[in-house]
């Protein structure tokens, strides 16, 4: 999910640049409920504790509102 995030944040700033208009909120389908839950869960458990930053980056663009996550 981060590597895609990363992505989307690049081609919304690209369209930005360009004045492609205003650009929303991008969905971003994932096909792994767990993923999704911890991204949306502010609350960290004992078994999340492996997780790097990237899902707090995460978190922080669905929170913006940059990104919305939807299950496959």
């Amino acid at each position: 999910m981060e590597a895609a995030e990363s992505e989307i944040t690049w081609l919304r700033q690209l369209l930005q640049q360009l004045q492609f208009g205003d650009t929303q909120g991008t969905k971003l389908i994932c096909d792994n409920q767990g993923a999704l839950h911890i991204a949306s869960n502010p609350v960290f458990h004992e078994w999340t504790k492996h997780i790097k930053i990237d899902c707090h980056l995460v978190r922080e663009k669905i929170l913006l509102g940059e990104i919305t996550t939807d299950l496959l």
